[in-house]
């Protein structure tokens, strides 16, 4: 189960990522590695790639 403390300090920290995953998650099952990065560009263009991944690493780890 998650820890619901975690899931609110994942919610506060990416809320723009989750809402666009949501939004697109009506259309898609799953996502890959590169969609995700995608998406992650579009949300946060001024982040570097190494941000990007770091971003996509702590959304992974949080579940």
């Amino acid at each position: 189960m998650i820890n619901p403390r975690s899931l609110v300090r994942a919610l506060d920290k990416h809320w723009e990522m989750i809402e666009y995953l949501v939004t697109l998650g009506r259309e898609h099952i799953a996502f890959a590695r590169d969609d995700l990065l995608a998406v992650l560009n579009k949300v946060y263009p001024q982040d570097t790639d190494e941000q990007r991944l770091e971003r996509l690493q702590q959304l992974v780890n949080n579940e």
